[in-house]
């Protein structure tokens, strides 16, 4: 990938930040579709209040997005990350019915001159597992990353 070429640059750190919306198939079931897209786009939207023009943030499957995060670092991937919960968590969404409280959970790692996509989503989804597994509406960084930092 084209991204993954600028991210590999010696001296400029980028990170990738995975979140998963908690309990998401909740706000389908008891509120309807229209409920959930506008959870969605809710989403999208109080990531990129906390992103740089630089950044980018996308969908990639279900309730998962990625944001990547050109010269960024471990400890300020981190940073974001928590702002983007804690904006989410904060956050409820208006829907006809109800305001619609979400949390999310966050996997984060940084890129290593080595890594292939495959390799760096895999570490990514290890650590946002690991937040699942910890109660969710948490950030893990990797291993890998930690050792990098």
């Amino acid at each position: 990938a084209p991204w993954m070429a600028l991210a590999r640059r010696p001296g400029l750190p980028t990170a990738l930040v995975v979140l998963d919306l908690d309990g998401f198939k909740r706000v389908n079931d008891s509120y309807g579709h229209p409920a959930g897209d506008a959870v969605l786009r809710h989403v999208v939207e109080l990531c990129k209040r906390q992103l740089r023009d630089s950044d980018l943030v996308g969908r990639l499957v279900g309730v998962e997005f990625a944001i990547l995060l050109p010269r960024t670092n471990i400890d300020e991937a981190l940073l974001v990350a928590e702002r983007i919960r804690a904006a989410i968590a904060s956050s409820p969404v208006k829907s006809e019915r109800a305001m619609i409280a979400m949390t999310a959970s966050f996997g984060v790692t940084v890129i290593r001159p080595e890594d292939s996509t495959v390799t760096l989503f895999q570490r990514a989804d290890d650590a946002l597992r690991a937040a699942k597994e910890a109660g969710r509406n948490q950030i893990s960084q990797s291993v890998a990353a930690a050792v990098e930092a």
